[in-house]
């Protein structure tokens, strides 16, 4: 969590126990669609869909993926989202995994928040450890 705007001294929270990963070839899976162009995508499955980010490095087209509701994103070890998150009106959204979420590409100038939750009810996130080491 960045506290005034600060990106060099950042405060990490960590609570419960880590997450296991979900079968890859679930049926209903949808692998690596994330942005906003996706978003139609995600919202014609089932509620509590799943979007599994695969390891490897995916650029977040508008540099912030609003997540609709009734989601969850698993971030596989290694996958990085170049970008920011953005959970807005939403309900039911739950990020976990071990990837990553970086802005580091970003010009320092150019505001975005990694991750913005703005009226929303029950969010979680849970990201450990993009290595997968515990």
């Amino acid at each position: 969590m960045e506290i005034n705007k600060d990106r060099f001294h950042n405060l990490y929270v960590f609570a419960g126990g880590i997450e296991e990963a979900p079968a890859r070839d679930a049926p209903g899976i949808l692998h690596n669609t994330i942005g906003n162009s996706a978003n139609d995508q995600i919202a014609a499955q089932p509620v509590n869909r799943l979007v599994y980010v695969d390891p490897g490095v995916y650029y977040i087209g508008s540099y912030i993926w609003e997540i609709p509701s009734d989601t969850r994103v698993y971030l596989a070890p290694g996958a990085v989202l170049m970008g920011g998150l953005a959970i807005r009106q939403a309900r039911n959204v739950h990020i976990f995994g071990r990837g990553v979420v970086y802005q580091g590409h970003l010009d320092p100038y150019y505001y975005a928040d990694g991750l913005t939750i703005d009226h929303a009810t029950d969010v979680s996130i849970a990201l450990h450890d993009c290595h997968g080491r515990q």
